[in-house]
């Protein structure tokens, strides 16, 4: 990940051009409010690093060319949303629950819905993980093509802009890598 190239998507507000059109494209012009909407989330959303902290194998394998769920760990907050340590730290963490259980019946909540492969959720991350930062976890239909090398790295991070409404626009692998 060039790390250049990540703090300048970073800045806000960004200028209307064609790397945000890369990242998502425009709705119709006779959709005011849309485009509104549109020009607002893009130039000022923050960018930040999500976490997979499990996801279908084939988005793993190099070239497949697959869509498939994952589940994304993040946060807006400032301090840490792109901190990949504190994300890799917290993801691990919370992988962990399956095999070891905790007195915390949120978190406990979480590594059922993580059992559940075909579970589908939007939940903040029990601050008993998180030491107090906000922190969402989501599931989210991943296409390979949007990745560099067109798979999951071994880092397991993904730049993301995160909008006000809690919707992810994954970064195309060109723009970072």
């Amino acid at each position: 990940m060039n790390q250049d190239k990540i703090e300048k998507l970073a800045k806000t507000p960004r200028p209307i051009d064609e790397t945000l059109l890369k990242i998502r494209s425009r709705p119709f012009f006779f959709l005011r409010t849309a485009n509104r909407r549109w020009e607002q989330d893009m130039t000022g959303s923050p960018l930040v690093f999500l976490y997979v902290v499990q996801a279908n194998e084939a988005l793993f394998e190099e070239g497949e060319g697959n869509t498939a769920p994952a589940v994304l760990l993040y946060t807006t907050d400032p301090a840490h949303c792109r901190d990949a340590q504190w994300l890799q730290d917290l993801g691990q963490r919370i992988s962990a629950l399956s095999s070891a259980g905790t007195s915390d019946p949120k978190a406990n909540e979480l590594s059922a819905r993580l059992a559940a492969e075909e579970s589908s959720f939007d939940l903040p991350v029990p601050d008993s993980l998180t030491g107090g930062v906000a922190a969402r976890i989501k599931t989210k239909y991943v296409s390979t093509d949007e990745l560099p090398g067109e798979c999951i790295g071994p880092d397991r991070l993904i730049p993301a802009l995160a909008f006000p409404n809690g919707d992810l626009a994954l970064i195309p692998g060109e723009l970072y890598s």
